[in-house]
């Protein structure tokens, strides 16, 4: 899961300090707020395996969403192996990319 869309929860479960985890959750939605075009590759086992607890995925899935609802200038692709798929939540239509 890229660093700058995990949710606090998600990015404690990985072996950074929790300063260093408080740090990175202070600074990682900013590209996004810019209003640039960003695009985000999300690996399918990400999604698949679950990290924590289900309601820490829950939440992890949840914010993905809202920013996919909330952002236009923000992409998530998620890379299945064989290519990608565009993940959007608004028509859950998949159109491969490549």
């Amino acid at each position: 899961m890229p660093g700058r869309v995990q949710t606090f929860e998600y990015a404690g479960l990985s072996n950074d300090s929790e300063a260093t985890a408080t740090e990175r959750m202070q600074h990682h939605i900013v590209p996004i707020l810019s209003g640039h075009r960003d695009q985000l590759l999300v690996g399918e086992a990400a999604l698949r395996h679950t990290a924590g607890s289900c309601l820490v995925m829950a939440a992890q899935v949840r914010q993905l969403t809202d920013i996919l609802t909330r952002h236009d200038n923000v992409d998530i692709d998620i890379g299945i192996g064989i290519g990608t798929v565009r993940w959007n939540p608004n028509s859950f239509a998949r159109q491969a990319i490549s």
